[in-house]
């Protein structure tokens, strides 16, 4: 879908930010040194003005690797990196609700990130 909308809107300016590289979030490791892949990632978001999620649906809920990077850049406490930020949610699945579940789970997660989400068009 990402590739999709790039060659569909080619003069917007994207910048597709990979979640495999991120460990799965423990605050234990929340230290002066936390892993290297939480910084690439943090980094990442926080020199975006906008984002956009895209999304399957995993059993009603975003994927788990969805799930890790929203609790990666939402800590510690204090220091969310998606703070403010507008976003907008695309949510696709072969069924025929269309990830109608993961759309209105991810957006649950994103007014808690202080978020402001585009309501319409629901995509």
């Amino acid at each position: 879908m990402a590739h999709c909308l790039m060659k569909l809107y080619p003069s917007f300016i994207y910048q597709l930010i990979s979640l495999y590289d991120i460990p799965i979030y423990n605050e234990d490791l929340e230290t002066g040194a936390p892993p290297t892949g939480w910084k690439n990632f943090r980094e990442s978001v926080r020199q975006q003005d906008t984002i956009l999620f895209i999304t399957p649906e995993y059993n009603r809920p975003v994927p788990a690797v969805l799930k890790n990077a929203i609790d990666v850049g939402s800590a510690p406490h204090g220091r969310n990196v998606f703070h403010r930020k507008p976003a907008a949610v695309i949510s696709l699945s072969p069924g025929k609700m269309g990830a109608f579940g993961a759309n209105h789970h991810l957006r649950q997660s994103l007014v808690f990130l202080n978020m402001p989400v585009m309501q319409q068009p629901e995509a």
